[in-house]
């Protein structure tokens, strides 16, 4: 056996007498890692859940244009419906449905300038430094 290389057989432990305490300090280590682990992916769960400076620009721009498609369509909707009833001679429907159709859109464009006088005044109101 003299040309033969023997290895070592990898089922034989390296350290064959370890004490119950080094086991435990070993899960407690490995338990702590864990933790640690877990603790930073939450934060990165909770910050992609606030999205991105672009995700946030995104998804505002998609809300204005469906709003913007909905103001649209409400229009093209309401005015076909004061043509049909015109068509059937319904003059006092057509000028309610008209009416109805006018407050929505002024209700509509005021809403954004309203709200914003809101935050204005109770800025003004609530978050004055002056006393």
């Amino acid at each position: 056996m003299e040309g033969v290389n023997l290895m070592d057989d990898i089922r034989t432990p390296i350290t064959y007498f370890t004490s119950p305490q080094d086991q435990v300090d070993a899960f407690r280590r490995i338990n702590e890692r864990l933790d640690v682990l877990v603790e930073k992916l939450e934060a990165l769960k909770a910050k992609r859940k606030q999205g991105t400076p672009a995700e946030k620009k995104i998804r505002e721009n998609e809300i204005e244009k469906a709003e913007l498609r909905r103001y649209r369509r409400k229009g093209l909707d309401d005015a076909g419906e004061i043509l049909d009833l015109l068509s059937k001679d319904d003059v006092r429907g057509a000028g309610a449905v008209a009416r109805e159709s006018l407050n929505w859109r002024c209700n509509y464009r005021i809403e954004p300038v309203l709200e914003e006088t809101g935050e204005e005044i109770e800025e003004q109101v609530f978050w004055s430094d002056e006393e």
